[in-house]
């Protein structure tokens, strides 16, 4: 898998507001590292987002009877 190393980029793609609920120490985290990497808390969940449907294994038709059952 490859590494995810969030980074600014220019906002050129369309956009749709949405509401999320996280847990308070997952936006804690997240505003940490958004402040440290000099981006937005937006910024830097989009491109987590993104990084993780890239980097997605979906479950084989095995898997998911397992889980299942």
């Amino acid at each position: 898998m490859s590494e995810f190393i969030p980074h600014k980029r220019r906002m050129e793609e369309e956009y749709l507001q949405t509401t999320l609920r996280i847990k308070y120490n997952t936006i804690e985290i997240l505003d940490q590292l958004a402040t440290d990497l000099d981006m937005s808390r937006n910024e830097l969940i989009n491109q987590c987002i993104d990084y993780a449907l890239e980097n997605l294994k979906k479950p084989s038709n095995n898997e998911k009877e397992k889980q299942s059952v």
